[in-house]
């Protein structure tokens, strides 16, 4: 896969087009179309833009795009979004997400999920990455909750809301970037303080962001199935002591139509939550599975280093044997050129105790018939 280049001016196009990604990877102009077909249903106006625009030339390691409600378009307007995307080089599969949150009239679209995960790898001697090498991974999802919506009406107190989830981690340049659509505060408040205070950098971190955020939007989830379930008993009740046969006495309980509608809606809310319930289950099991691909890919990665290192020192530990081997031959050829050496000084020892007497007592005599001839 082709890595995201970020490019303002990239041919004077815009957004997603301006990230120059090969067609193979994604097809730009038909989600460009896409995305301003649904401008008036996901962005406000430019004057109505909340998002803080004037922030994002660095990009931040967390980007939150509210709504104003629930059912609301998002607080940003199309330009800035763009802008913002393409700073921080988003790809374009994650507004297959970002559709989820666009004005609504109704409970739409609360049975869709979408998952998308991307790595890439290029060679860039331009930074001071390991080897020239950049591998960068991109991974996109919304992931469903419930929540209590605080209103009068409907007699429901908790409501279907989601979050959508967007991170990108550069090994170029280090750096992990985060985009949250519609997140509750008090997880905003606990993404910011993990986004300020833990290394970003770190896999297991990353891992973590993503467990704990599915964990903390989960939390409500038993609060809720305890509501239906107590709705579903008084239901039950009210036909178990309902009399069918005898005539009705002032103050027992009777069951009409209206219990049979509540029933029935009752059904399809345990219907959509199953189903909510199992996307959010498959979702947790993809990120999981996804992380165990990564770890088996490192991990053969590094038995594949261990193996060469290990053939490395092989192959040092022989030469080193070859060359003690070669060295022990030396070694034997002077230990034997050392022995004729000693029996040639054996010999000439052997001569020498032989001669050297004789050789004294003729210079002797020598010198003593030298001594009389002059004498005389």
């Amino acid at each position: 896969m082709c890595p995201l280049q970020a490019d303002d001016n990239y041919g004077g196009e815009r957004y997603p087009q301006n990230l120059g990604l090969a067609s193979l990877d994604s097809d730009a102009s038909r989600h460009d179309a896409r995305l301003s077909q649904l401008s008036k249903q996901l962005f406000v106006a430019n004057d109505d833009s909340t998002f803080e625009f004037t922030a994002i030339g660095v990009p931040h390691d967390g980007n939150f795009i509210d709504q104003s409600y629930t059912w609301s378009r998002l607080c940003i307007s199309e330009e800035h979004f763009r802008q913002l995307f393409t700073r921080m080089a988003v790809h374009p599969d994650f507004l297959h997400v970002v559709r989820l949150f666009c004005e609504k009239t109704g409970p739409v679209e609360e049975g869709f999920s979408s998952l998308f995960m991307h790595m890439s790898e290029r060679h860039d001697f331009s930074h001071d990455s390991i080897s020239g090498r950049d591998c960068s991974y991109y991974v996109g999802y919304n992931i469903k909750y419930v929540a209590k919506h605080g209103r009068r009406y409907p007699s429901d107190p908790f409501s279907i809301r989601e979050v959508g989830v967007y991170q990108h981690f550069s090994s170029s340049d280090q750096q992990c970037r985060w985009v949250f659509l519609q997140a509750p505060n008090h997880l905003k408040d606990r993404l910011r303080h993990n986004l300020e205070c833990l290394d970003n950098r770190s896999p297991t971190s990353q891992v973590l962001q993503h467990s704990m955020l599915l964990v903390q939007l989960s939390e409500d989830w038993r609060e809720y199935l305890m509501y239906l379930e107590d709705e579903f008993s008084k239901i039950v009740d009210r036909g178990f002591f309902t009399n069918v046969k005898e005539l009705h006495d002032e103050g027992d309980v009777q069951a009409d139509f209206s219990d049979l509608r509540k029933l029935h809606i009752l059904t399809d809310k345990l219907l959509r939550l199953a189903h909510i319930l199992k996307m959010n289950i498959r979702l947790g099991r993809q990120l999981k599975d996804a992380s165990s691909i990564r770890r088996i890919r490192v991990q053969g990665i590094q038995d594949f280093r261990s193996n060469e290192a290990s053939k490395h020192i092989n192959h040092e530990m022989q030469r080193l044997t070859e060359q003690g081997i070669k060295e022990n031959g030396f070694i034997k050829r002077l230990t034997e050129q050392s022995t004729k050496d000693t029996r040639s000084m054996m010999a000439i020892a052997l001569i020498s105790a032989i001669f050297l007497p004789a050789t004294f007592l003729a210079v002797s005599w020598l010198h003593t018939h030298k001594l009389v001839t002059w004498c005389d």
